[in-house]
């Protein structure tokens, strides 16, 4: 503090005193001096990192851009069990999707306008053929986890039904084509139909 500023704060309290004590104040004069003292590199660099710590970012830096972004797969199903949920996320991940992120599962078809999507994956091969879905919302049936977990032998075909689910969502959406683009690479190198049927989907 300097001088000046020691001096200045000397008068204010004189002053406070005689309101709250005896009704007068006394000039009292004192000598200050400026205070000798120099800040460190080390305490400007402490202050600098709190300052960053403690640093309030703009409103955007807080919002998810593409929180707003319509659901890309819509999956039709009845509730699942923590296993057959755990398979239907395997699956999904298979395909470079994730339940908490562009997929949503729903047990009742009226509400598939509500959201839009760019695919409905329906759960039950059998189901698919009697649920009323708008025609331009592509349709993808696979089988229900809980088939799977009964029968090993359909989870190749379910895996067919995923690559065919992949390469008809990499075509109707430029960001999972993007996202996925080394995933649908390498099951392209290894499967010259789905390969075809990326370049048929992808102009």
């Amino acid at each position: 503090m300097t001088a000046e500023e020691k001096t200045t704060v000397s008068k204010l309290l004189n002053l406070a005193e005689a309101y709250t004590g005896s009704g007068y104040s006394r000039e009292m004069t004192f000598t200050f001096e400026d205070d000798q003292y120099t800040v460190t590199d080390t305490e400007v660099a402490a202050t600098e990192q709190n300052t960053a710590q403690t640093t309030i970012l703009p409103l955007a830096y807080l919002i998810d851009e593409d929180e707003e972004e319509s659901t890309l797969v819509l999956i039709l199903g009845a509730a699942l069990d923590p296993q057959e949920a755990g398979l239907l996320s395997k699956m999904l991940t298979s395909a470079g999707l994730f339940m908490d992120r562009n997929c949503l599962m729903i047990d009742n078809e009226a509400e598939i306008r509500l959201y839009n999507p760019k695919i409905v994956l329906c759960l039950g091969k059998n189901r698919a053929k009697t649920i009323q879905v708008p025609e331009e919302i592509p349709v993808i049936a696979t089988y229900y986890p809980r088939e799977l977990l009964a029968d090993e032998s359909l989870k190749r075909p379910a895996f067919e039904d995923m690559k065919q689910l992949m390469a008809l969502l990499a075509g109707l959406d430029s960001d999972y084509a993007r996202e996925s683009k080394q995933l649908l690479a390498k099951y392209a190198a290894a499967d010259a139909d789905f390969a075809a049927k990326l370049k048929e989907h992808i102009k």
